[in-house]
């Protein structure tokens, strides 16, 4: 396998597995308190069914509910048969596909509702008494990667650990540095508007891994 193909591999098994295989390989990566975006996208399951192909690798994609942007992605590489439940979110122009991290993922357990503000409290949100935005210690992360589909081409891009760390520390973004565990993971607080603004606007620098994105093109429905 080419370089290209295992660096697809890699970012599509991070995508359809739930943040597993980052997690458990103790790879750099970012991770949200609950599903990135501001607002669940409504989506056509005509533009969004199908198989989904890269080198090496393949995504069937199925709607579950295209009000809440809710997806069924199973990976087809060889090494799973365990589909993952996608939420679908906007912010600005961009829209985020979450994925919840599980050692076993469990895609009968329903998804939260998404914060309805910035000072939200459900399970993997800052409390009410925590202005720092942290993320509390039992939360249950959530994987995330900017997402464009265009006349059957999708396009991956993954968060750039590096570049979201320097944020944080550097206070653009509420969020705390893992050194504690293998690759020191960066797990990103609850985002405002105003977050969301610098990094879907790049007004601090580009936060993805704008340089190295995944292109799948769709060759069944």
């Amino acid at each position: 396998m080419n370089d290209n193909a295992s660096r697809n591999t890699r970012a599509l098994r991070w995508f359809a597995a739930a943040g597993c295989a980052a997690l458990l390989s103790g790879c750099a990566a970012v991770y949200s308190p609950v599903p990135m975006g501001e607002e669940p996208m409504a989506i056509d399951a005509e533009q969004w069914d199908g198989l989904w192909t890269a080198p090496d690798i393949g995504l069937v994609v199925k709607t579950v509910d295209a009000e809440q942007g809710l997806l069924d992605v199973l990976m087809i590489d060889g090494t799973t048969t365990q589909s993952s439940l996608v939420q679908l979110m906007r912010s600005g122009g961009w829209v985020f596909a979450s994925v919840r991290v599980e050692e076993e993922p469990d895609t009968d357990e329903p998804l939260p509702s998404p914060p309805e503000g910035a000072d939200a409290t459900d399970e993997g949100t800052a409390g009410p008494d925590d202005e720092s935005g942290l993320v509390i210690a039992d939360a249950k992360p959530w994987a995330f990667l900017r997402v464009v589909n265009k006349e059957d081409t999708l396009v991956i891009w993954m968060p750039h650990a590096d570049r979201f760390r320097r944020a944080i520390e550097r206070g653009h973004l509420p969020g705390r540095i893992a050194e504690e565990e293998a690759g020191d993971p960066v797990y990103l607080g609850t985002l405002t508007a105003d977050h969301y603004r610098l990094i879907t606007e790049s007004t601090e620098g580009v936060l993805m891994d704008w340089d190295e994105p995944v292109v799948l093109v769709r060759s069944g429905r």
